[in-house]
């Protein structure tokens, strides 16, 4: 398949009840393959969050940290209202809901400005990502601007910044 040109390489994810922090950490650094059009899956211990950021703490070599989208996996609490009310489309883990999506009420800011018109940050959350023989099937995903200052923060919250139970990150 080849490999990308730039891109996460080491990344940390947090987690936080309130936008400010305190941020407590989930899991170790993680380290990311520079594969093409690979799905990055990530599970880790259900965290009740408000928020989760996702450190990208160095890059490949390129000029971009560019992803094409970020999925939020919700772990079910038995007897406990969903985040979301609905089932999103191609969760990547059966039994699971993607909270990250914007038309689920998903948000995400971030901390470097992407200088491309056509990679902007909501593409992060749009539900449309590169298929596994690199066609993109709708938008480009989010890039930074050349040689981003890092880390590069990405904050993540769900429908109305309410409460979730998480349970794993997918990236491509």
């Amino acid at each position: 398949l080849g490999e990308r040109r730039g891109g996460p390489k080491e990344i940390v994810l947090v987690a936080a009840m309130d936008a400010s922090g305190p941020f407590k950490k989930i899991g170790p650094t993680y380290v990311l393959s520079n594969e093409l059009y690979r799905w990055f899956a990530i599970k880790f211990p259900p965290q009740r969050t408000r928020y989760l950021r996702i450190l990208i703490n160095s890059l490949y070599p390129g000029r971009w940290a560019g992803i094409s989208e970020v999925q939020v996996i919700e772990e079910p609490v038995p007897g406990e209202p969903s985040v979301v009310d609905i089932r999103a489309p191609e969760d990547l883990f059966i039994g699971s809901r993607n909270i990250a999506l914007a038309m689920l009420g998903g948000r995400v800011t971030a901390n470097v400005p992407s200088d491309r018109d056509d990679w902007p940050l909501t593409n992060l959350i749009d539900g449309l990502s590169s298929d596994t023989r690199g066609v993109l099937t709708s938008s480009y995903g989010w890039s930074t601007k050349e040689n981003p200052e890092r880390p590069v923060d990405l904050v993540f919250s769900f429908a109305g910044e309410r409460v979730a139970m998480i349970a794993g990150l997918s990236i491509d």
